[in-house]
């Protein structure tokens, strides 16, 4: 309408240009409704690119690495390459049960212990337990065991068919692709202990090796790479243009809704009665129900029967029965929701939230059961912790990447899939207090909550598509970048545009109050040391209570630890954004990290506006007035001039470019100890060209 086009409105909108107004405006009030929603769900659309990594060439693997792997790849290329390029490489073997699953992380944590030459100067490890053992269960014992015995050291994961990084490559494993998700809760929750992770071609040749290799002892900030023949590939989110969709799925014959308890069922469950599907199963544990309202919706078209996914004699009879009575499925909505916080050092995979592991279990049964069958969805709900990860999400991370690696898994073999990474939905009206403070959290995040409808919308867009994964979520960039990267950098939204404004800006320091910082130094400067430490204290305790929500500074003792008080990478960037009001300070997005107690912080603060002890401005001038004073009072001889002009030479030489090892005073105070008066009176004539 903006462009005065009637023929583009015309026949954008579905209207003839005789109709009369009373019947045009509520058509164009629909379309331009439709317009709106069609354009924030075209905003919320997200995929994975794989692109060529830039060339590095590494360095030598110089120093020791520690290969962890069963015995049988003590010998794997990765290993060899290792040793032919420099390192000193140290097998730490662990032994190939008859379950392959994992070696607790105590067994482990007492192998590392039991190392001759300690662990403090490991270069690198690298694990290549995926290759014979659950990539996940046993790589979290490795990372759990790695902290136990505080291993510095990066861990790097490989895994084989992992990942796939284009239509042609080959499908990926979904238990290795589940690596890959909590690997990347990894690189969040444990960023100084983690590498990243590598994955590797079946048949290795040289130059696989090296680039490996390459990755293994470069710089860069690279955590996920996947080799291939053709080289090094790595991962970038990219928004998915507008306009590029297929036809919209639509429903027809028999859907089946997997847990139609979940507020994801539940939803589907709403649309799907309004669609043309013949009949809708919704599937729900033994003790749940379906939502009343979709249930009344759907009328006679829906069947609810008490089944649970993870139940693969339940569910394959189920199917049967529905094909035998001429209701064949012809879609699957796998809703199977389930999520835990637990951080990784705590988190056994044993005791995974019973629903979140029936979203894995289910999925293979699901699987297993349509693997011969012609349908027309198989829709997986994901989560966009497995794309990009999310501290205390390790399970339900892993979770999603295997969904996502199912999903191309699945598409390789010819048959229907698609998994979509959902970002948070929006909760109903009626559903407490309690989830409308999650999702407030979740907002301040910079993870909005999702219209149910609209993310419907979204869906059936996802289903009619070519591509078997796509990230759906609302993401305010500005709030959630600088707390996403506060504590490790994110190549994988490198190119996204609205990322890295983001990241400019928080570098920039955008907002701060340079007059802050000034009115803060006179107000601590007429206190004494003691003073003025014993403020900056309690100004960093005050913001910490407020920012965790304390009613005053009492539970933030001065020497407590920030990440005991609950403090996490979007709480340390709000401290951070109060510490720079308050001081008028450029501050890293890292602080409470960095300098992890108030009185950590506080020294900081100290020394940042120039209170430290002998660097400030005026200590510094006062000292230089007492050593001008005294050579006023006191004539000193000719060979006590000469040392302290070799002195001050040395000092200034110091201040202006940093000291060299022969200009360094402390150097030079030796020299002059151990120098003959000839030596000295030789400097007097040559440096500073006199002799009295």
């Amino acid at each position: 309408m903006d462009q005065e086009d009637l023929t583009g409105l015309v026949e954008g909108s579905g209207l003839s240009a005789d109709q009369p107004l009373s019947t045009v405006l509520p058509l164009l009030s629909s379309w331009r409704r439709q317009s709106r929603e069609q354009s924030t769900v075209d905003a919320w659309r997200y995929r994975t690119t794989w692109v060529p990594a830039a060339a590095s060439g590494g360095a030598a693997a110089s120093g020791v690495w520690l290969v962890v792997a069963a015995e049988e790849h003590h010998d794997h290329p990765i290993v060899t390459g290792l040793r032919e390029h420099g390192g000193d490489v140290e097998l730490l073997t662990v032994a190939s049960g008859a379950r392959h699953r994992s070696v607790p992380a105590e067994e482990l944590a007492e192998k590392l212990a039991d190392r001759p030459n300690g662990h403090g100067e490991i270069a690198g490890i690298v694990s290549l337990l995926a290759l014979t053992h659950d990539p996940t269960e046993a790589n979290l014992s490795l990372v759990q065991a790695l902290g136990v015995a505080e291993v510095p050291a990066p861990l790097w994961c490989v895994t084989r068919a992992g990942v796939s990084v284009s239509r042609t490559d080959a499908a990926p494993a979904p238990e290795q692709s589940r690596l890959w998700g909590l690997g990347r809760v990894a690189g969040l929750e444990q960023p100084h202990r983690w590498g990243g992770l590598i994955d590797v071609p079946p048949s290795m040749d040289e130059r696989a090796v090296s680039r490996v290799i390459a990755l293994l002892t470069g710089s860069g900030t690279e955590d996920q790479v996947a080799v291939r023949s053709s080289g090094a590939l790595v991962p970038r989110l990219e928004r998915v243009p507008a306009g590029t969709s297929g036809a919209e799925w639509a429903p027809r014959g028999t859907v089946l809704v997997t847990d139609a308890s979940t507020p994801f069922g539940s939803h589907a469950a709403r649309w799907l009665a309004g669609t043309e599907a013949d009949k809708v199963v919704l599937m729900v544990p033994e003790g749940a129900e379906p939502a009343t309202d979709a249930l009344a919706a759907l009328e006679g078209r829906c069947t609810v029967v008490h089944c649970d996914v993870a139940d693969r004699k339940a569910l394959e009879a189920l199917v049967l029965e529905l094909t035998d009575e001429g209701s064949p499925v012809r879609a699957v909505l796998h809703t199977v929701g389930g999520n835990q916080l637990t951080p990784l050092d705590a988190l056994r995979m044993d005791d995974v939230d019973g629903r979140l592991s029936a979203k894995v279990v289910g999925a293979a049964h699901l699987d297993e059961i349509f693997a011969d069958t012609e349908l027309d969805a198989f829709v997986l709900f994901s989560t966009i912790a497995g794309v990009w990860g999310g501290g205390g999400q390790g399970a339900y991370a892993a979770a999603g990447a295997y969904l996502d690696g199912l999903a191309q898994n699945r598409r390789a073999r010819g048959l229907a899939a698609t998994s979509v990474a959902w970002g948070p939905w929006a909760e109903t009206a009626t559903a407490g207090p309690e989830a409308a403070a999650a999702e407030e959290r979740l907002r301040l995040r910079g993870l909005p909550a999702m219209a149910p409808e609209l993310a419907i919308t979204a869906l059936r867009r996802a289903a009619g598509d070519n591509d078997p994964l796509l990230t759906v979520a609302d993401v305010d960039w500005a709030r959630f970048v600088p707390s996403f990267t506060a504590m490790r950098p994110s190549a994988l939204l490198s190119d996204l545009p609205e990322a890295v404004e983001a990241l400019g800006r928080d570098a920039a320091g955008e907002g701060i109050d340079e007059d802050a910082a000034e009115k803060l130094r006179q107000r601590l400067s007429g206190l004494s040391d003691a003073d003025r430490e014993a403020e900056l204290i309690r100004l960093v305790r005050t913001h910490a209570a407020a920012v965790l929500g304390y009613g005053g500074i009492e539970e933030v003792g001065p020497g407590r630890v920030f990440r005991e008080l609950g403090f996490d990478s979007l709480t340390a960037v709000e401290l951070r954004n109060r510490l720079t009001r308050a001081t008028g300070l450029r501050l890293p997005a890292g602080l409470a990290f960095d300098y992890p107690s108030a009185v950590a912080a506080a020294d900081f603060l100290r020394t940042e506006l120039r209170f430290g002890t002998d660097t400030t401005g005026a200590s510094l001038l006062a000292e230089l007035d007492k050593l001008e004073a005294a050579t006023e009072t006191n004539e000193p001889d000719t060979l006590t001039r000469a040392k302290v002009a070799m002195r001050l030479q040395a000092f200034l030489a110091k201040w202006s470019e940093g000291a060299t090892p022969e200009a360094d005073p402390a150097n030079v105070s030796d020299k002059l100890e151990s120098a003959s008066d000839d030596e000295i009176f030789d400097f007097i004539n040559n440096e500073l060209g006199r002799s009295n």
